[in-house]
């Protein structure tokens, strides 16, 4: 695994200064690479192009790197790991002898040689690579399905950068370093997938490739959900035995022939199915095995319908062993939901951190989880259709599942997932507290819920409430719509770059086999109904691991993690959040983006709420983007109440650095 970054400066063929800036252009973005990187660097260029593959692991896990064809007049770099080798070297007639040493973007290259802009449409796997195409003066570069693998570019009139890792983009002589208009209200929900935080910085979306020439950028989709085919089988049992086999298919593509892995173990049913098939899968291969779970099981007494029981029926069943991950502190959270917005962007989950950590303790460097499920092979259902069915009593079991996987009320489950997300706007404003807007509602009031562009100075994008309003999700009827808004979407392309660029820190490689390409276009292509079945919640899933699982997975609930969340957030509130804000709040700084009155009237409103920092926290964030001396400060104050009684936070400081 690797990170992959490049230069194409089109004066550059008239020697002198062009080359020059090519050259440090490539040392700028190498350098800021080398930081996350574990190896020696490779480089390659010529003419107007300059290429570099930085090593994020000791050894080499995959096959990914610079490969060239002189013949072709062909140069790929890319970070890829392929899962159909077999079958592109069948179709490229790769001889026999050369099919085990031959890498995996050198198989790249031989598709774009029979291919050339389709040549994504034929391979399976996670990938992000460029090919400069000499003959023809142009770049070619690709992103796999998902969105596994990062890719990052900047265009101007006289270049083109691309990098994995965002930073390294920002590093090159002439990006400007600016925040895009309406960052800060479009957090969560959008729509379009390309944008970043930085005004000049886009991302390849997922599913895309482009060419670049010196006349521009050409993007296209060589994958659309509009074309993936019906899938109809005779019987439901038909349906059941084909998505087992698509499921231990993904989960054993993933698996390396040698070297140790682990796998998250939640509870939930995406890392349940996940990690019992790899575990099985291991016990055949002979490979080295344990499970992750992302805090101490014995945290809080079990409950009925407890996930732990399921990890615990899990281990017991596999014989494996499961490290827990350390309890998170006040300072280990600060590290993650406060920080640079370029220093390791984008986020990742709050917990996964420690887990990582914990998984490289153990010698493991490969990590599979259930990423990505939920809103596809594990999507619970509509709680609709069983009402459009005529069946009343399947819906109240959908509820009843619904209810006790949240830990509420079935009458509150009922009220929040169905009936509030129909009532017409203009009624919502009579209605109490969150539900006035079921989607957003905390952003839509004043008080203790607050409007979030009150935070912020009026002259400033935070007051661009209107970005926001527009990225709200609606109500919607169709599965397939789901799978399409949850795959075409900004919000888990950027959950998978946070995953893979944050594992760089540890020389850890995340896996996820819930986003198998076959896996996707089957769920896509089967009858939405199947995933909600008979008034259950991931019928199909469950029926596909009933005897897989050690019992019938049903939803369980999260005691220990909801018990742990909420000591977390109000720790976090007394020994951060509260004396961060106050402190600096006092003190004269030129606040670029932060109205220092709203986030006052946020505080004083929500003195005995332990929740309320999370849209000041956004808005420092953002303001430590513009001011470096206040970023500083920041960071300086917590390592000094760090020094008070934590390490944890030392040592995931030092990680990201």
């Amino acid at each position: 695994m690797g990170a992959i970054a490049g230069v194409i400066n089109w004066r550059s063929d008239s020697g002198g200064t062009g080359i020059s800036q090519l050259e440090t252009n490539l040392a700028r973005i190498t350098t800021q690479m080398g930081k996350i990187g574990a190896g020696d660097r490779k480089t390659w260029s010529d003419g107007p192009a300059a290429l570099s593959f930085q090593p994020t692991a000791p050894d080499s896990i995959e096959a990914g790197s610079l490969a060239h064809d002189s013949e072709a007049r062909l140069t790929i770099v890319g970070d890829v790991r392929l899962d159909n080798r077999e079958e592109l070297c069948d179709q490229l007639s790769v001889p026999a002898d050369r099919r085990a040493s031959i890498s995996d973007a050198a198989l790249i290259l031989l598709a774009y040689r029979k291919w050339e802009f389709e040549c994504p449409d034929h391979l399976l796997g996670d990938f992000a690579f460029a090919i400069w195409d000499e003959s023809n003066r142009r770049l070619f570069a690709a992103r796999d399905l998902a969105g596994v693998r990062p890719f990052y570019y900047h265009v101007d009139d006289r270049q083109f950068v691309f990098a994995s890792d965002l930073p390294a983009v920002s590093a090159a002589e002439g990006v400007p370093w600016e925040l895009r208009d309406g960052y800060s209200t479009a957090r969560g929900g959008e729509r379009d997938p390309a944008p970043t935080a930085f005004a000049t910085i886009r991302r390849l979306p997922q599913h895309h490739a482009m060419v670049v020439t010196e006349d521009g950028i050409r993007t296209f989709a060589w994958w659309s959900p509009e074309r993936v085919p019906e899938v109809r089988h005779q019987s439901d049992a038909d349906y059941v035995e084909a998505l087992r086999g698509l499921l231990h298919q993904a989960v054993a593509c993933r698996l390396p022939e040698s070297g140790r892995v682990a796998a998250h173990l939640s509870g939930g049913i995406s890392s349940s199915s996940v990690a019992t098939i790899a575990s099985q899968l291991a016990h055949q291969g002979g490979q080295d095995l344990s499970f992750l779970h992302a805090l101490p099981r014995d945290a809080t007494p079990l409950v009925p319908k407890d996930e732990r029981r399921l990890v615990k029926a899990i281990i017991n069943q596999e014989g494996r062993t499961c490290h827990d991950a350390p309890s998170m502190t006040p300072f280990t959270a600060a590290w993650t939901r406060i920080r640079h917005i370029g220093d390791r962007q984008p986020g990742i989950q709050l917990r996964e951190p420690l887990t990582r950590r914990t998984a490289t303790e153990h010698g493991a460097h490969i990590l599979l989880t259930g990423l990505g499920g939920s809103g596809l092979a594990t999507y619970p259902g509509s709680h609709d259709q069983h009402l459009y069915e005529g069946s009343p009593l399947r819906w109240l079991s959908f509820f009843r599942e619904y209810a006790l996987l949240h830990n509420r009320p079935i009458v509150g489950a009922i009220v929040s997932k169905s009936h509030l997300g129909r009532i017409p706007r203009k009624l919502r404003k009579f209605c109490r507290g969150q539900f006035r807007n079921p989607s957003k509602g905390r952003l839509q009031q004043e008080g203790s819920i607050w409007r979030e562009d009150s935070l912020y100075r009026p002259d400033t994008d935070g007051s661009q409430m209107s970005l926001w309003n527009q990225f709200i999700t609606r109500p919607t009827n169709s599965v397939r719509e789901v799978h399409i808004r949850r795959l075409c979407g900004a919000d888990l392309v950027s959950a998978l770059e946070g995953w893979t660029i944050n594992g760089w820190s540890e020389q850890v490689q995340y896996r996820h086999p819930m986003l198998d390409r076959r896996l996707i276009e089957f769920v896509m292509g089967i009858p939405g109904s199947l995933l909600c079945h008979h008034g259950h919640m991931c019928w199909l899933v469950r029926e596909a691991m009933k005897d897989i699982l050690p019992n019938a997975w049903g939803p369980f609930a999260k005691p220990a993690l909801q018990q742990d969340r909420t000591r977390l957030n109000a720790e976090f509130d007394r020994d951060v959040a509260r004396p961060l804000f106050t402190e600096l709040l006092s003190e004269d700084w030129n606040w670029q983006c932060i109205d220092p009155a709203g986030v006052q009237r946020v505080m004083d409103s929500n003195k005995n709420s332990g929740s309320w920092w999370g849209g000041p926290v956004s808005a420092l964030r953002i303001e430590m983007f513009l001011n470096r001396d206040l970023e500083r400060s920041v960071l300086d104050r917590l390592t000094e109440w760090e020094a008070r009684g934590t390490v944890e936070f030392s040592v995931l400081r030092r990680a990201s650095a």
